[in-house]
């Protein structure tokens, strides 16, 4: 049996599954909301393409005649905010993918960034991120976030020296079976405390 398949201009209506026969095709023309169509085993609605982009979710407002809700396995690039963030429909609600975005093919990775009080509250190892506080990369190892990189710099391509502050400004603890060797003088400040633990040691040069 010949099939003939199904258009709208429409902008955002889709078909209703039960209207499309096993095999049919149907297709939305309308620039604002092109989008390939089928049916289902299960009579539910599959959307084959294209990835909808835009700061509002596809289908937000579905048309009168339109089908409503949004095909599992989905996808939409939302950018809202400026930022292009991959969601993906799980049937319940939008799911963001954990992709990585880069500037270009020979850029850079962008990383998230925040504050220390911005920080995922259950972190894993493995994790790395831009501590905004400390202008630093930092990563988590399964205990506790650290710094990462920063290692010995100096003039052209020297790496002699390497820097820290002179002021210590928030309490810590260092991490115990570690020792600490520091360049004086060092300063810290009223009300933070420097923890050393059984068997490990501070040393200031």
């Amino acid at each position: 049996m010949a099939l003939q398949h199904k258009r709208s201009s429409i902008a955002n209506k889709r078909p209703d599954p039960t209207s499309l026969s096993d095999g049919q095709l149907a297709i939305n023309l309308n620039i604002l909301s092109t989008g390939l169509f089928y049916r289902d085993s299960s009579n539910s609605l599959v959307k084959v393409g294209p990835v909808h982009i835009g700061a509002t979710a596809p289908n937000a407002s579905p048309p009168v005649g339109g089908a409503t809700g949004n095909a599992v396995g989905e996808q939409w690039i939302d950018t809202t905010g400026g930022t292009y963030v991959l969601k993906t429909w799980d049937g319940i609600s939008w799911t963001e993918l954990s992709v990585v975005e880069i500037t270009g093919a020979n850029g850079s990775a962008t990383l998230p960034s925040g504050t220390e009080a911005q920080r995922d509250s259950s972190p894993s190892a493995g994790y790395i991120r831009f501590n905004t506080d400390s202008t630093q990369f930092e990563g988590y190892n399964g205990t506790s976030w650290a710094s990462v990189g920063g290692g010995a710099t100096g003039g052209g391509s020297d790496a002699w020296a390497v820097e820290h502050d002179n002021t210590v400004t928030t309490s810590y603890t260092i991490t115990t079976g570690k020792n600490v060797i520091s360049a004086g003088p060092i300063t810290i400040n009223s009300g933070a405390v420097v923890t050393i633990p059984s068997g490990s040691t501070w040393v200031v040069a």
